[in-house]
C-alpha cells in the first residue's frame, strides 16, 4: 500500500500531468520521467525475478494451471 501511494505521488501524477498537457513535454522531461520510473524500486512482493532468469515451459504451465482449479469444470460445462 505504501509503495503504491508513493509511486502515485512521486512518479505517476507528474507523468500524467506532463504527458496529457496541451503542450508536448520536452525530450529532457521525458528522460527525467523515464529515470524516475526506473529508479523506483519494486517491493519484493511485486518483483517477480530477473528478466534473464529462464523459466521452463513445464514449470510455467504447472504454475498457471495450478491457479485455475475450476478450469476443467468451466470447459466441460460449455
Amino acid at each position: 500500500w505504501d509503495w503504491k501511494y508513493r509511486f502515485m505521488k512521486e512518479v505517476f501524477t507528474s507523468m500524467i500531468k506532463l504527458t496529457l498537457a496541451a503542450n508536448s513535454p520536452s525530450y529532457k522531461t521525458i528522460l527525467d520521467l523515464d529515470r524516475k520510473v526506473h529508479e523506483k524500486a519494486l517491493p519484493p512482493t511485486v518483483n517477480a525475478g530477473n528478466a534473464d532468469d529462464e523459466i521452463s515451459t513445464t514449470w510455467y504451465l504447472q504454475d498457471v494451471y495450478s491457479r485455475r482449479p475450476h478450469a476443467d469444470y468451466v470447459v466441460s460445462a460449455q
